[in-house]
This record gives structure tokens, sequence and C-alpha cells, in this order.
């Protein structure tokens, strides 16, 4: 049978390996402990944020697949196949530019021109009202139709 025998100076160089690898596995547990202890309220959150919204009535928001989201976001970011954005139907009186370019068939120069329409003429009385706009004419709004407001009456 084979011994090993260790030097005095060989032993303390294993326990201290030893005692390293013991203490280094002993701190990574306790860190992934403290770490799941640090997501366990926000679980509990995102528990009770989803049974609020599933809560809420429904305001009028439409759900859009990825092809119209695209539009909307905008610009070149790519959007999975999965991915949904909810969106509201936008008040032509008080929307911006950055929201009337989000609706389908709207770019920077025809926003421009129903921001300019409105700071001439006054608040839109209707949607048809938006004929009056250069650019904009009955197929486009139709098309605009289900995703605008006339909300702020004069």
């Amino acid at each position: 049978m084979l011994k090993l025998v260790f030097t005095p100076q060989e032993k303390r160089v294993f326990l201290f390996i030893l005692g390293t690898f013991l203490l280094g596995s002993a701190l990574r547990l306790y860190n992934h402990y403290q770490q799941q202890a640090q997501l366990l309220p926000l679980d509990s959150l995102d528990r009770e944020f989803l049974a609020r919204a599933q809560s809420l009535p429904d305001a009028g928001y439409r759900i859009t697949d990825s092809d119209s989201a695209s539009e909307i976001e905008g610009a070149n970011r790519s959007l999975p196949d999965e991915a949904v954005i909810l969106t509201g139907p936008v008040d032509i009186n008080i929307a911006g530019i950055d929201e009337l370019e989000s609706l389908s068939g709207i770019g920077p120069v025809l926003a421009e021109r129903i921001v300019e329409w409105r700071r001439q003429q006054g608040p839109f009385r209707s949607e048809d009202d938006l004929l009056q706009v250069r650019g904009i004419g009955p197929q486009s709004l139709e098309r605009l139709k289900s995703q605008i407001i006339v909300g702020t009456k004069p």
C-alpha cells in the first residue's frame, strides 16, 4: 500500500488551498442567496402590477401587430415578431409633431402642416377638417379616423 507523506510545509499549502476553495464557494453561495432575496420583493411587485393592470377598464386602446408597430415606433429599430405596442387615439387638437408622426401615413412634413394649420385656423372641429390640410385626401382621412379623436372642441 502506498502512503503519501507530506512535509509540514506541503500540508499548510494544501490546507490553504482547500480553505480558499471552501471560502470562495461559501461566498458565491452567499451572494447567490442575497441576489435572490433582493429579487423576491420585485416578483411580488410584478404580480401586484399585473393584477392592477388587468383590473383596469378598457380605455379604447388597440393592439397592433409588429408590422404596424414598426411604423409607429418609426426609424430603423427592428422589433421581435411577437412585439406588441399599445397606442391610443391621438387628439389632433393638442398633439405635437412627434405624436402626429406616430399615426399611419403621417410623416414629419405632414405633421408640421397639421400643426401649422391648427396654429393658423384654430382647433379642428371634426376629423373632416383634416381634409383642408394639404396632403390629406379622403383615403388618408379614412385611414386616420380610427387613430384620431377631436377632443378639444372650440
